[in-house]
């Protein structure tokens, strides 16, 4: 597909979640510029009335009925005018509409994709794409409505003058408008110079923005480190580089704007003369000459915003790229080109997880839960999974079934596989060969809810967010449902946090810093199991979950889950580094290499595995935890 016209589905596209607005707002500019283009029209007639009533002596009671005539059609396109005058503000209204639609649009595509994608795209650079591509002038929601229907005004009014011009006087009219062509040439000559300069000024913002957010994210690396003068040295590095790109593009607007400006000066220089001459000899009237004036006037600003759509085009088309650029990343394949012709852009994406019916019901009794997010079996079906940095698979032929009630460990040397094995049972990360099913259907299939409802998680790196802690925990509940105090603070209770609690003066209202920052290492990862357990998951995926954890605490959790009737039967799978977590779980997956290197129970491998021997007679020697 042609680029231009793939621009322009994707506008229509968008348009077309408020078309009704799109059209009324169509209307009103149309009327706007037709009753701006009346006003020279009917001064004209004003004009030759009253030059006509001089010269030929015309009596007062007929001149004064032609001025009222008049003055009526003056006073009708005054009240259209003000009817029209409405449409500034619905302009306005549709960019903030337009701003909400393509931002949540894209946001549900980003949190869409595995993680891949965020190793692929840094942070900051995706925030940028989110907030300054789509909201700052001139950008994507100001260009979708304001930037097109300001040149629509402009272009209709442009179109309206020219016709009444050549209905005045065609002579008149061809000398006004020479210099119009010489616009278009410039134009011409300039647009692929404003698309790459506009594209490498918003990759310097991305950088910027990238710089900002590790700069915040990791001011205590950079405290530690004394490294206050060199990371400011990054960061005034690519703040150069944003300088010099964003002066490229204030240059070339500027230079173009002047040109623009110039060939307007000469056509008024062009109209007076002419004009002027014509005047003199009666070839028109002083009010045809009113009436060409005034339309060369009302044309500077429109033959001038006209360009200007287009500039302001590119640097749009720039943001809009961008954020499909986002959109058509494929895991496990190349970064797809931001220009590229080959992926349609197809709105039905963004349906394809809409909320399911079960999502409508207010509140459901645990037991109706657990029937209706029934867990049958989770099976690895000679899963292979490769990082695109890396030359060796991270998981290679993995084919296993765990199902309901069963407790597995992962244990293995580090860099094995096991936090990746979590991660593509999640769906986070997608294999290249083979297939991860949940009750017979693909995970990457399933739709969000059913996630939900079926599997509690808990990272590696427990991340929390910035509310406070009864928020957090209460994150883990599937839509639908309403935990009780009695329930909660059960939950709590479980996951060892009861003192933790009480020693914070807000209680569970307690504010969380950025990330959790506010709490210990072994507050969050208690936190991230209390979230993982209040939606009563029938799957629970827990990586390394008792590494902040000490020995105590560790036995009480593991006791505590297995006492609690709802999780008689989910199934638990744990990675750990710690042997001591072998004595309560049922059987254990020994990974070497990406590869399952044994597979049941910890006294059968002892007995029959030579590798997984001696794996843990070299962590008893030197134990890790």
């Amino acid at each position: 597909m042609n680029q231009k016209l793939y621009h322009l589905r994707w506008i229509r596209e968008v348009w077309r979640e408020r078309q009704a607005l799109v059209w009324l707002l169509l209307f009103l500019t149309l009327v706007s510029s037709a009753v701006a283009v009346a006003f020279p029209l009917l001064t004209k007639q004003l004009f030759d009335l009253l030059e006509h009533a001089i010269d030929t002596k015309m009596s007062e009671d007929v001149a004064m009925a032609q001025v009222k005539r008049i003055a009526l059609y003056f006073a009708a396109i005054g009240v259209a005018g003000l009817i029209a005058g409405i449409f500034p503000g619905v302009r306005g209204a549709l960019n903030m509409v337009f701003d909400y639609i393509v931002r949540k649009r894209y946001f549900g595509e980003v949190v869409r994709k595995d993680i891949r994608f965020f190793s692929e795209f840094r942070s900051g650079d995706v925030i940028t794409r989110l907030t300054s591509d789509i909201s700052d002038f001139p950008k994507i929601s100001w260009f979708l409505c304001s930037g097109i229907f300001r040149a629509v005004e402009s272009a209709s009014k442009v179109t309206f003058c020219i016709i009444a011009m050549f209905s005045l006087d065609w002579r008149l009219a061809l000398a006004s408008l020479a210099s119009l062509p010489v616009m278009l040439f410039v134009f011409s000559r300039t647009q692929a110079a404003i698309y790459d300069r506009v594209n490498k000024n918003e990759q310097a913002i991305s950088e910027i923005n990238n710089q900002l957010e590790m700069s915040f994210s990791g001011v205590r690396v950079i405290k530690a480190f004394a490294s206050e003068e060199k990371y400011t040295s990054f960061f005034e590095d690519a703040l150069k580089k944003r300088f010099n790109t964003e002066m490229a593009v204030i240059k070339l607007e500027t230079v173009m704007h002047l040109i623009y400006q110039y060939i307007d000066y000469v056509a008024q220089i062009a109209l007076v003369f002419v004009g002027g001459l014509m005047v003199t000899k009666r070839s028109i009237s002083i009010g045809t000459f009113y009436a060409f004036y005034n339309y060369l006037n009302m044309l500077i600003y429109p033959v001038l915003d006209i360009p200007q759509l287009f500039v302001f085009g590119k640097r749009a088309f720039v943001n809009i790229d961008r954020l499909e650029e986002i959109r058509q990343y494929e895991t496990g394949s190349q970064k797809q080109c931001a220009t590229s012709t080959q992926k349609k852009y197809d709105p039905s994406i963004q349906n394809q997880n809409k909320v399911s019916a079960q999502r409508q019901e207010k509140s459901t009794p645990k037991k109706d839960i657990a029937s209706d997010k029934a867990f049958r079996s989770l099976c690895f079906e000679n899963v292979t999974l490769r990082y695109e940095q890396r030359r060796k698979a991270a998981l290679s032929d993995i084919s296993l079934e765990i199902l309901p009630g069963e407790k597995f460990l992962i244990i293995g040397p580090v860099g094995s596989g096991k936090s990746t094995l979590i991660k593509t049972a999640l769906g986070l990360l997608e294999p290249q060969k083979g297939r991860v099913m949940i009750n017979n259907k693909p995970v990457r299939s399933l739709d969000p809810t059913e996630i939900r409802g079926l599997i509690g998680y808990v990272p590696q790196d427990p991340l929390l967010f910035s509310g406070s802690i009864r928020e957090n925990i209460l994150f883990g509940c599937r839509e639908g449902q309403n935990l009780t105090d009695e329930e909660l603070f059960r939950i709590i209770e479980v996951s060892r946090l009861t003192e933790e609690i009480e020693y914070f003066s807000d209680g569970l209202e307690t504010k969380l810093g950025q990330r959790g920052t506010s709490v210990s290492g072994g507050q969050k990862q208690r936190i991230a199991i209390a979230r993982a357990l209040a939606g009563y998951p029938a799957l629970l995926l827990l990586d390394d979950m008792t590494a902040s954890l000490d020995t105590n605490n560790e036995e009480a959790l593991w006791h505590s889950l297995a006492a609690m009737p709802e999780f008689a039967q989910a199934a638990v799978i744990a990675v750990s580094h710690r042997l001591s977590s072998i004595q309560y779980v049922d059987r254990v997956l020994f990974l070497n290499g990406g590869r399952i290197a044994g597979f049941g129970k910890h006294t059968e491998l002892m007995e029959q595995n030579g590798l997984y021997r001696e794996f843990v007679a070299e962590h008893v020697r030197r134990p890790t935890g």
